[in-house]
């Protein structure tokens, strides 16, 4: 899709939002999957802002095959022949992790990171685009539960899905970087999903609502 048509759709989100509630698209949060059932499906529930919620360390890992491994060359198109050799040495990069993580900073609103932004990071960047100053936003724990709830889809089809093989090729290179990581970058990811995930709370909710002026800094 041409930048020029990114651009278009862009101004009609935000020209729509100052009228109605949103959805807030993370990057790898099953972003083009929203997004498809967002332009062909009514919301069902339109006084709601929302978004959906990832385990924060296996959406970084898929971060890494959009920003590093997909990026490269294939000698075989329309394969799974990826190499993970080029991860290593630039999570060993301390600052092109940290641009990739968190751009060009809160003041710039993290411009110019990657899709490995955190998702916190990257909800505060929606808000702004947004225009949302007050109410709150729904974090779902999972695609399905806000795709039932708000388009009455039980079992939505994955768009543009990273391929499981790689993936784990991926993970399995990331995995002695993981603590450092995860204390230095996603700390706050994981307080959100702690509140979510069933496994780590008992009490868990399949959705949390998270007032926007916690969201954004500078109200």
């Amino acid at each position: 899709m041409c930048k020029a048509h990114h651009q278009l759709k862009f101004r009609l989100r935000v020209k729509s939002s100052l009228n109605k509630c949103m959805l807030l698209l993370i990057l790898k949060n099953a972003h083009s999957t929203l997004e498809w059932y967002e332009e062909n499906h009514t919301d069902l529930q339109p006084d709601i802002n929302w978004c959906v919620w990832r385990e924060p360390w296996h959406r970084f890992v898929s971060a890494v095959w959009t920003d590093v491994v997909e990026k490269q060359q294939l000698d075989k198109p329309n394969s799974d022949n990826h190499s993970v050799a080029e991860i290593v040495p630039k999570i060993m990069d301390k600052d092109w992790l940290r641009q990739q993580v968190q751009g060009d900073g809160p003041e710039a609103l993290y411009y110019n990171a990657g899709h490995m932004i955190t998702q916190w990071n990257d909800l505060q960047r929606e808000c702004h685009r947004l225009k949302l100053f007050n109410g709150s936003v729904r974090i779902y724990s999972s695609v399905k539960t806000a795709t039932k709830t708000h388009f009455n889809i039980k079992a939505p089809r994955a768009i543009n899905q990273s391929p499981p093989t790689v993936l784990r090729k991926i993970k399995d290179t990331l995995s002695p970087f993981k603590a450092h990581i995860v204390e230095t970058y996603l700390q706050q990811d994981y307080e959100i999903w702690e509140q979510l995930d069933p496994v780590l709370n008992r009490t868990h909710t399949p959705f949390i609502d998270v007032p926007v002026d916690k969201i954004r800094k500078d109200l």
